[in-house]
């Protein structure tokens, strides 16, 4: 009789407990390497939008791993109460195809994508920043939050969020987490009527929303010597940054040549001829070309599913090292 075949369930829980913050970037900063190398496969993401409902299937292969995350994502549940992120991710034997696990794709997400803002502030933001603007106070937001406070010396958070004005149990979540995962800086929460009182406050500035249109004013005074994170809309024809934050002082990195074509951010604006293609680098080259960097710095993140193989295969790893998850019988 053949043995049973099983796979491990890793559930919400597990992801963020197994999730190391500092490891989870080093295996973001690993992702973009292999990037960098060329030793993968990554498929352009298959999206599919129907009715504002996105689904986005992402497969992704290298030396030592390989994957697919299915994702839905739906705006208008925010007003429902839910996430407007769903999800699940498959992690796979590189050399046989077997299924090993089934993470919960949301938390990954989340983790993830924080690791990545998280990086890229460590990267670009002066290492004495003390404050940080978030804009968008949902699952990304915080784990943009969180991964801040793990690499820069933050005192001073401002929040803005257009949906829920009431934030009390989002700080205190923040506060909660920032506890458990050892980050003892004294804290003071602020939360801004407007993102101009936002962005005016923060050193560092962070966008997770969904917005369709900028956010901010079309004022480049707003935006000078700022280190600007953006996490959110990802579409073609969706932005949340006005033209006024390019210029001949903001540098503009991104973590894969495609994000030029795929964010509204940057390919609107490169459209209309406000910054050109050959002026957008990679974060990574920022290790062997510091100078690159400017008054102001800009990094877009749209995700990559590099990012999701790697830092899921390294959960299943540390979830079989510490007997977590729960396997399930195919």
């Amino acid at each position: 009789m053949s043995q049973q075949e099983t796979l491990l369930f890793i559930n919400k829980e597990d992801v963020f407990k197994l999730g190391d913050l500092k490891r989870t970037m080093a295996k973001v900063k690993e992702a973009m390497l292999v990037l960098e190398s060329g030793e993968y496969l990554m498929p352009e993401r298959l999206s599919a939008t129907y009715k504002e409902r996105t689904v986005l299937s992402m497969p992704a292969l290298t030396n030592t791993a390989s994957g697919t995350k299915l994702l839905t994502v739906t705006p208008s549940n925010i007003k429902l109460g839910l996430p407007s992120i769903f999800g699940l991710m498959t992690v796979n034997d590189f050399t046989t195809g077997k299924p090993l696990a089934i993470i919960d794709g949301s938390a990954l997400t989340s983790l993830r994508t924080g690791a990545v803002g998280g990086l890229a502030v460590d990267y670009l933001a002066p290492k004495n920043a003390k404050s940080v603007g978030i804009a968008g106070c949902g699952a990304q937001g915080f784990y943009q939050l969180i991964y801040t406070c793990c690499v820069r010396p933050i005192e001073r958070v401002y929040l803005y969020d257009a949906y829920a004005k009431d934030l009390t149990n989002f700080i205190e979540r923040v506060k909660k987490a920032l506890c458990e995962y050892k980050i003892e800086e004294k804290i003071t929460f602020v939360v801004c009527k407007d993102t101009k009182e936002l962005i005016s406050q923060s050193e560092i500035v962070i966008t997770a929303t969904t917005s369709n249109t900028p956010i901010f004013d079309n004022d480049k005074t707003l935006f000078h010597g700022k280190t600007i994170i953006g996490v959110g809309s990802y579409q073609p024809t969706c932005r949340e940054f006005p033209d006024a934050i390019f210029g001949e002082d903001t540098a503009v990195f991104i973590e894969l040549p495609f994000a030029k074509e795929e964010t509204g951010d940057l390919a609107i604006p490169i459209e209309n001829g406000l910054i050109k293609t050959e002026d957008i680098h990679l974060l990574v080259e920022l290790d062997k070309k510091p100078e690159l960097m400017k008054k102001t710095n800009f990094f877009k993140t749209v995700g990559m599913a590099l990012y999701d193989i790697v830092v899921a295969n390294d959960l299943y790893i540390v979830a079989k090292e510490k007997n977590a998850g729960q396997v399930v019988k195919l």
